[in-house]
């Protein structure tokens, strides 16, 4: 069987290249470990068990493939080999591992990452003790390829570092005095170079606490690569600042004395023992305004402000003749009249007569005290208006802890301050408000604003619901990291109690307007009703009151009146104008009914039974029932209903009447009565006939309009159907109907039940 070309090409890659390799990786696109291969069987089987079939992005605890994801992305997409190279101390060796990332010779879907692996040469374990011995009390290791440094711990106490705040040689260069970083520079490359066997330099080195001390900086390169380059400097920092200060206040050397007195960038002048002033260097005259000639001789108490003149003896004068040092900070009237607050550290010398004197060093810090001083003076301003506010206020957590609460809030809240403190402002804020209030937070924690406001619900300790006005603030560190919130709660409960108020009598207000355009649209109906059922008898009337007048001899110009006298006698006219008025009369009556029902809403209610009210009015229309044979059922699902008991049984008699009066002759004819629960709770009343019916694509716009009549002959009004829907509509109700011509009607009454005597009283208005 014939071999695979491309594994026949990548054996042979990989052979050639386990000859000097410690260790190849073979990646796929995806960046997936597809083989693994090593210079012995076992390291090769255990790099296999460690790596095959995961993914290089994944590995987190290999930091040379951690180290060569990046580069490995790089060959596949440029398609151009990458070296890179890795320098770790294993077994208390410095262990160097040069990389070579190179696409895959066989295949264009794979690349190589083949690690190499030397040791690098290093120092003795002799000198490296020597560097140690010679040490003062901070030590430092530099890695001279990646310029990381680290320091030992009581380096970091003694400048007062943390152990990650200087971590690189541009770092720890930046905290070198200005003036003594040359020298420093100077002295590490002639060590390098091979010039001076150790590196020794007295610098000023910054502490954190921004000011410099006088350090003796000594080292040696302690490890170098195959090439003879250095990999390693270790050495040693002493601190040396006391002595070196003593030795600048003995230097004899005029010339470099006055350099470092000259071009400090602090206060430094010299004091007998008394206070008087002796030297002061330029620095001191510019920042207190004063000529060298007006300090020189002065006495350090008449620099003071007068109230503090006193304390200079006996807190500074009487301290250092005993201590020979003292320091603290001391408030100097500067020549300009205003303050200077200096931070002084000052030492007691001899010269060489044995005379002894100050030297004094000193930093203005004036503007910081300024800044403390206002800011203590705005804490204050703060914690008076927070504690003393009539407004509740207080300091929450980005998590909604109460931190600080003021008594207002405690009052209107209900609780104490411990019991508010075991809380957050999420535990009492009413439910329905919570999520729109924490939406408002969720922004100002993102950055998307810087405060809110919201009107929301609390529950207080009484379990009371009140309203309140939230305005919230927020306050960020110099990182801008949310540290707290600031709120301020207004208690708004009587405005929204008579805001709602002012709602419901708006909307009672609009009910009334509603209710009396009603009643008066209702006046207009019943004046337009009146006049038009009146005006026809009112004419017939005036008419044969000519046609009397005629016939009595009178002289008439009313060419109708003289015509009908020739027809009528007296006693007929008589009898004409009795039925005349007797319409006109019913027809008013019926008028004022339908006015009574409609504007008179006080009508009694009263427990009606169906049964009851349906046999009264079956026994006032008995006579016709039996005259016509008609078959009444009833199928009462609802026995009762509180309801005016007159309206009740002008309903029945209006709807039954109709179906007796209009049933069909020409089939036996049935009436059905029927009560039930409608939709939504209501009692509903069904009457239906299977009598004449009504062309509702005729009539049914008008059935329930005033005389209105839709079958001939039948001694109709057109009044029932207007006056039944008029008593139903006035007390809430509702009717319907469902007819087909020679098939029947079928009248549906939804009654609103009112439920109590008082709300049915109610629902009468």
């Amino acid at each position: 069987m014939d071999s695979d070309p491309v594994n026949t090409s990548r054996d042979a890659v990989i052979k050639a290249f386990k000859t000097f390799a410690f260790r190849i990786f073979e990646v796929s696109r995806d960046e997936k470990i597809t083989n693994v291969w090593a210079g012995s069987t076992e390291e090769e089987e255990r790099s296999r068990a460690l790596y095959l079939g995961l993914y290089a992005s994944d590995i987190n605890n290999d930091t040379i493939i951690r180290e060569c994801v990046s580069s490995i992305r790089t060959v596949f997409r440029q398609g151009k080999a990458q070296f890179l190279e890795y320098n770790i101390t294993l077994e208390d060796k410095a262990t160097r591992f040069p990389i070579k990332i190179l696409p895959a010779s066989y295949s264009s879907d794979f690349i190589l990452v083949i690690v190499e692996r030397s040791e690098v040469k290093e120092v003795t374990e002799d000198r490296w003790r020597l560097a140690l011995d010679a040490a003062g009390d901070g030590i430092w290791d530099v890695n001279l390829q990646t310029r990381r440094i680290f320091f030992s711990s009581k380096w970091e106490e003694i400048f007062g570092y943390s152990q990650n705040e200087i971590v690189t040689t541009e770092q720890w260069a930046a905290k070198i005095h200005p003036e003594d970083l040359p020298v420093s520079q100077k002295a590490m490359e002639d060590h390098v170079s091979g010039k001076n066997p150790v590196y020794t330099s007295e610098i000023r080195f910054q502490r954190k606490d921004g000011s410099y001390r006088w350090i003796l900086s000594r080292g040696v390169v302690t490890a170098f690569s195959d090439d003879g380059k250095p990999l390693r400097f270790i050495g040693t920092h002493k601190d040396i600042h006391d002595k070196k200060l003593a030795d600048l206040a003995h230097l004899e050397d005029k010339k470099q004395y006055e350099i470092i007195f000259d071009y400090s960038l602090a206060a430094i002048c010299t004091h007998d023992l008394e206070g008087n002033v002796l030297n002061v260097n330029p620095y001191t005259t510019e920042l207190l305004q004063y000529s060298y000639d007006e300090l020189k001789g002065r006495n350090i108490a008449d620099l003071v402000p007068e109230k503090f003149r006193s304390e200079v003896q006996v807190q500074y004068l009487d301290v250092i003749k005993k201590k020979t040092t003292a320091e603290g900070v001391l408030s100097i009237l500067a020549g300009d009249g205003s303050i200077k607050h200096l931070l002084y550290k000052n030492y007691v010398f001899s010269n060489p007569d044995g005379e002894q004197y100050v030297i004094a060093f000193a930093q203005d810090i004036s503007d910081r005290m300024h800044a403390e001083a206002e800011l203590r003076a705005s804490e204050k301003t703060f914690s008076t208006y927070f504690n003393l506010s009539g407004t509740g206020m207080a300091v929450v957590s980005p998590e909604g802890k109460w931190n600080a609460v003021n008594d207002a809030l405690c009052k209107m809240l209900g609780y104490t301050r411990e019991e508010l403190f075991q809380l957050t402002f999420q535990d009492i804020t009413y439910p329905e408000d919570l999520g729109r209030d924490l939406h408002l937070m969720k922004n100002v924690l993102n950055n998307q604003a810087d405060s809110y406001h919201i009107e929301k619900r609390y529950i207080t300790n009484s379990g009371r619901v009140i309203w309140v006005l939230l305005t919230t603030s927020i306050v960020r560190d110099a990182q801008s990291q949310p540290l707290f919130f600031i709120s301020q709660l207004v208690d708004i409960t009587a405005r929204k109690d008579l805001t709602n108020e002012l709602r419901s009598k708006n909307i009672e207000l609009n009910s009334a307007k509603e209710k009396l355009l009603s009643k008066v649209k209702e006046l207009e109906e019943i004046s337009h009703a009146i006049a038009h059922n009146l005006r026809g008898p009112a004419k017939n009337i005036n008419l044969l009151t000519r046609v009397l007048n005629v016939k009595c001899g009178r002289v008439s110009d009313h060419e109708d009146a003289n015509i009908l006298a020739g027809s009528f006698t007296i006693d007929e006219l008589a009898s004409l104008l009795d039925t005349v008025g007797l319409s006109m009369t019913n027809s008013l009556e019926t008028l004022l009914t339908i006015a009574e029902i409609r504007l008179n809403r006080e009508v009694p209610f009263d427990d009606c039974d169906f049964e009851e009210a349906i046999d009264s009015v079956v026994d006032q229309l008995a006579g016709d029932i039996l005259k016509k044979n008609i078959n009444i059922q009833r199928s009462l699902g609802v026995g009762k209903i509180y309801y005016p008991r007159p309206y009740l049984e002008s309903i029945l008699y209006n709807l039954v009447s109709n179906a007796v009066k209009y049933c069909n002759p020409l089939v036996a004819s049935k009436i059905w009565i029927s009560t039930s629960i409608a939709d939504g709770g209501a009692i509903a009343l069904q009457v239906r006939d299977n009598g004449f019916g009504i062309d509702m694509a005729k009539y049914g716009d008008k059935i329930f309009k005033l005389n209105q009549v839709f079958h001939k002959g039948m001694d109709s009004k057109g009044v029932g159907l207007y006056l039944t829907k008029t008593q139903i509509e006035s007390l809430g109700g509702s009717i319907h109907v469902e007819s087909i011509v020679n098939e029947g009607s079928t009248f549906t009454v939804v009654f609103r039940d009112p439920g109590t005597k008082e709300s049915a009283l109610t629902s009468a208005y």
